[in-house]
């Protein structure tokens, strides 16, 4: 990455920071003396660029779109097509045509005018639907609106419900309020009975006071005239015409929706001269110079020499970055072909911060592909993934960001295939024990269902190589800055643990030859033959690991303690303590175990459903129960395959996050984001890409 440091005229700044958004390549930085004020004097000022009226204008714009493409949705495209397809291109020229030519605000006007009267339609239409489901309830009460809304001149009418279990009792005791009162019962649910009640307008408090006293739940009807039914044909006359008006409304969206392509393009050149709007704002300026810092790699120094070049009022100066510029580096992934779909896992993180740490991608890669595989161990289900995720790779490869997910889990479908075979799984055990292909059934090395201490231990093992590797990248970052540090902090742990665990893998394969597991989990001819024995050169150099390291981490603690007699006890114990941390790093290896617990799990799932299919076939017979073994199979695996490939998934990233990043990698570095011409709908490309 290469820092640019950037002076311009006033004059000059709009036009340079648009052939920069051209160049697409520049990173610009908000600048850290930006003050909101000059408040110390140096003469230096935010730059005042006004952007509310266009902040405006965009927001308008995208409601519109979104009405229009709510109201005439565009023809539904297939998963691949999504994946496959690219947005069309268009130019910068090409966009500002179109909004010269077309009245943005008078269209706007319009279609923020129909689509309030559209929504106020669709409003009015949804009561009057609502009004005529209440009332059809009503319909065969025979009452009589005018009384109801106490339109009559004698009497009035309540409607409402009352509780099914005190209805006999309301019933009985309404009739000593009044003789003139008259209860008409309408509908019932499970739980309530709905009332018409008429009574004397003279009466009306006593009634009123005597309902409420019973439970009686009035409820307001409706404020039309006449009866229920004459109610409900105005109704449908009013639904009739609103209809027809939403109709119209509706066709006047649909006539937009021919100018949706220019409301789109005109929306991605609006957003463009904001998102250069926002870069100039991000420097600095005096009376009348403005100052900006960018980044670009140096793959890009050509090209921006000969743009800036251009500007006679305009000073750059282009250096590399230096430990004072810190987070402020933009961060730029660059790997090679084989660890870039790993990238995923990078960002899925965060970035490295710049100078403090490194891309962790490529370290993490066989790893990554070790684990899932080991996680997954089948060979027919890696097939799978490796042929499906291969095709949707191969379909989505204009999408960078897509193509590189599919082909991550791509990788752990041929990662699983390879271990799937030298476990000796192939649909679990269904070739082996069901269907009786022996060329299949004999090519495991290992039999991971009676042998599983031999897959943890060499779970265990990655777990240790995984771990030093870790602490072994801490120490290379570290020698840059400080070497001693780097020597016994680091370097130390390196030695004590590369002695520790060597101690604990030898003594695993000496008593695997002392108790002749070797022998009963590997078959004769196949590529392990015999184990080394614990000797004592071997046990002579692990002791010498284990002595040199904990000897520089009890040296580490007397260099950093204070060179009293106090100080020298304190560092003793304070070097012992710190021996004490082994117990951690054992910890974290054991949280490996879940490679094998996870490979055994989807291994026993698949050979369930193998027994279980077979059971069904044995009881039904004949084709019948072949054709539900089939199914069953099917869908048996298929579930033991998303289940165990989304567990190898989790669990492999688990184990980069939690136990590999935290050893070395310092994240929360910016992502490089370069200004460029980009849009929402379409990709802008100069006038000789476009084909």
């Amino acid at each position: 990455m290469r820092k640019l440091s950037l002076t311009v005229h006033d004059s000059s700044r709009g036009k340079l920071i648009t052939d920069l958004q051209k160049a697409g390549c520049v990173h610009l930085s908000q600048t850290e003396e930006n003050p909101p004020e000059d408040e110390a004097g140096t003469g230096l000022t935010p730059i005042p660029v006004d952007v509310e009226d266009l902040d405006s204008l965009i927001a308008e714009l995208e409601d519109s779109i979104n009405f229009i493409e709510t109201q005439v949705p565009a023809p539904k495209k297939g998963f691949l097509t999504k994946l496959s397809e690219l947005p069309p291109s268009v130019t910068i020229a090409k966009m500002e045509e179109v909004y010269k030519k077309f009245n943005l605000n008078m269209n706007l006007r319009e279609i923020k005018t129909i689509e309030k009267k559209y929504k106020d339609a669709q409003t009015k239409l949804n009561g009057l639907l609502k009004e005529k489901e209440d009332l059809l309830q009503w319909s065969e009460a025979g009452i009589d609106l005018d009384v109801l809304n106490g339109k009559s001149l004698f009497v009035e009418g309540l409607t409402g419900y009352i509780p099914k279990s005190v209805e006999a009792i309301i019933m009985e005791n309404i009739s000593k309020v009044s003789p003139y009162i008259e209860v008409f019962k309408s509908f019932e649910t499970t739980s309530d009975t709905f009332l018409y009640i008429v009574f004397l307008k003279s009466e009306k408090n006593a009634v009123m006071d005597a309902l409420r006293d019973l439970g009686f739940a009035p409820i307001s009807l409706s404020a039309r005239t006449g009866t229920v039914s004459q109610a409900l044909d105005a109704i449908d006359d009013e639904i009739v015409i609103v209809s027809g008006n939403i109709e119209i409304y509706r066709s006047f969206i649909v006539d937009y929706s021919d100018h949706l392509d220019k409301f789109r393009i005109i929306f991605d050149l609006l957003l463009i001269r904001k998102q250069r709007l926002d870069a100039e704002r991000k420097g600095i300026k005096s009376s009348s110079v403005s100052f900006y810092t960018g980044w670009f790699p140096y793959k890009f120094e050509k090209q921006i020499r000969d743009t800036l070049a251009k500007y006679d009022d305009t000073d750059f100066l282009i250096e590399l970055p230096t430990a004072e510029d810190g987070e402020n580096v933009p961060v730029m992934l660059n790997n090679p072909s084989f660890a870039k779909p790993y990238e995923t896992i990078t960002t899925m993180y965060g970035l490295p911060v710049y100078g403090q740490s490194f891309d962790p991608t490529a370290h993490l890669t066989p790893f990554y592909f070790v684990f899932f595989g080991v996680c997954l161990a089948d060979f027919f289900y890696g097939l799978i993934m490796l042929l499906a995720f291969g095709f949707l790779a191969f379909k989505s490869r204009k999408n960078p960001g897509t193509s590189r997910f599919m082909s991550l889990l791509a990788l752990g479908g041929l990662s699983s295939m390879i271990f799937g075979v030298l476990l000796g799984s192939f649909f679990g055990d269904l070739f082996a024990n069901y269907l009786h292909v022996d060329f299949i059934a004999g090519t495991g090395l290992i039999n991971a269902m009676k042998s599983p201490m031999l897959v943890l231990y060499f779970a265990l093992i990655f777990g240790a190589v995984h771990l030093l590797y870790g602490i072994t990248l801490k120490f290379l970052t570290m020698l840059k800055t400080n070497v001693i540090d780097a020597i016994f902090e680091k370097l130390s742990w390196v030695i004590f643990l590369s002695g520790f665990f060597g101690w604990a893998v030898f003594s695993w394969m000496t008593d695997m030859v002392n108790k002749s597991l070797v022998s009963a989990v590997i078959e004769p001819g196949n590529l392990i033959t015999s184990v080394p024995t614990l000797n004592s050169l071997g046990m002579n150099i692990i002791s010498g690991l284990m002595i040199a390291g904990a000897s520089m981490i009890m040296l580490n603690a007397f260099r950093k303690g204070k060179k009293t007699v106090m100080g020298f006890i304190g560092s003793f114990f304070g070097g012992i303590y710190s021996l004490y941390g082994t117990s951690a790093f054992v910890s974290d290896i054991l949280s490996y175990a879940r490679l094998l617990a996870l490979g055994l799990s989807g291994s026993i799932i698949a050979n369930v459903f193998n027994m279980l299919s077979f059971m069904l076939r044995d009881s039904i017979g004949g084709i019948a129960g072949m054709i539900v073994t089939v199914i069953f199979l099917i869908i048996g695996h298929s579930f033991n395959l998303v289940l165990s490939a989304f567990g190898a998934f989790v669990h492999s990233l688990r184990l980069q996050f939690v136990e590999f990043f935290s050893k070395f990698l310092e994240s929360g570095g910016t992502p490089y984001e370069p200004l460029h011409e980009e849009g929402v709908y379409y990709r802008v490309t100069p006038v000789n890409e476009i084909k």
